[in-house]
């Protein structure tokens, strides 16, 4: 029996994120291939000639689709790429887009609807819900040993001021927010309302914002509380989940982003990659015990979208919930504004999405 061909990605941009979050997270996806790189950078060509040897460079977008691809990875800033995605979307049947998806609400629907229109599919990078904490905690709720989930709390802090300093990151909350916000969506189900508070602080360039607390109040009844600040004395990553028969509490940065920055690359070691050596502790009853990390796989997104174009399945993360992250977003952030009102995260609509 013939095996089917692999799907070929192409991926615009080989910058940051690019080139560490995307090109060896596809190499290491079953049935994915990276196909071409759009970067006209003479530095950043010869780093994807000695990374990725074999892969071409290519000039322009234009020339890529030219090339045969099956998937366009936009792996560029948000600020100022709506006609990107829109020509994107006219010359690929499947797009991806780097979070944040939209920098407002807005303009993340006129996406959502361009897509619909041009009868392309439209999607999100959300890695971070295949980090290894993530993984473990969910893992956990399905074995339904914490019983009915109250809380989650939901910490990440970087000593990162860099980022602060950079005008296309568009600050703590949609840079780091778009993450917690989209795995507290994924593993509680829609918001209801949100209260944020955000802190506000000089650049070169203009007023950034460089941190955020928040609290959601999901559907589901479980409350969310969510907090991220750039510049931290010290980075911290705290999950703790309040459950009817116990708590959950997983600590540590992700091993998976450290090693990607470092230059490995999981394709070298499948069956190593992405174990925290740090575990989890699960209270329940008085008692309290370890609980070993399940694996964390970035490339678990790229295999998911292999099989989403070759069975036209659901992507990974559609554009839909992509709207409804950028919706709690914008709901924070106007909550902030009032001094930490409550605000009400507007209704999805009751049809169906037609991408998913």
């Amino acid at each position: 029996m013939n095996e089917e061909p692999d799907i070929r990605i192409g991926l615009v941009g080989y910058g940051w994120g690019g080139r560490y979050f995307h090109a060896p997270v596809i190499e290491a996806a079953a049935g994915a291939v990276l196909a071409g790189v759009v970067t006209t950078s003479a530095a950043r060509r010869a780093d994807l000639a000695i990374e990725h040897p074999g892969v071409r460079a290519h000039d322009s977008l234009d020339s890529l689709v030219a090339s045969g691809i099956d998937v366009l990875v936009l792996s560029v800033p948000a600020p100022g790429r709506e006609n990107l995605v829109r020509e994107a979307l006219g010359s690929c049947a499947v797009v991806i887009l780097d979070k944040p998806f939209a920098m407002d609400a807005g303009q993340a629907r006129e996406l959502a609807a361009y897509a619909e229109v041009s009868g392309a599919r439209l999607g999100v990078y959300q890695n971070r819900r295949w980090d290894t904490n993530i993984a473990t905690l969910g893992a956990v709720l399905a074995e339904g040993r914490l019983g009915p989930a109250h809380s989650l709390e939901s910490v990440f802090d970087q000593n990162e001021p860099r980022s602060v300093e950079s005008a296309s990151s568009g600050g703590a909350l949609l840079d780091l927010g778009s993450h917690l916000v989209d795995q507290a969506l994924w593993l509680f189900g829609p918001v209801d309302n949100v209260a944020a508070g955000m802190t506000w602080t000089p650049t070169s360039w203009g007023i950034n914002d460089s941190a955020f607390t928040m609290r959601l109040d999901h559907a589901s009844g479980v409350t969310s509380w969510l907090s991220a600040n750039k510049l931290a004395e010290q980075g911290q990553r705290l999950l703790r989940v309040q459950g009817a028969e116990g708590q959950l509490t997983i600590r540590g940065n992700d091993i998976q982003a450290e090693a990607l920055l470092e230059g490995r690359r999981p394709a070298d070691s499948h069956a190593n990659w992405g174990f925290d050596p740090v575990e989890a502790t699960l209270a329940i009853g008085g008692r309290t015990a370890g609980v070993a990390s399940a694996q964390g796989r970035y490339h678990a997104y790229y295999e998911l979208l292999v099989d989403s174009v070759r069975y036209q399945t659901p992507l990974p993360v559609c554009a839909c919930e992509a709207v409804a992250c950028v919706q709690v977003l914008d709901a924070a952030r106007l909550s902030a504004t009032l001094g930490g009102t409550e605000v009400p995260v507007p209704k999805a609509k009751n049809e169906p999405c037609p991408q998913c």
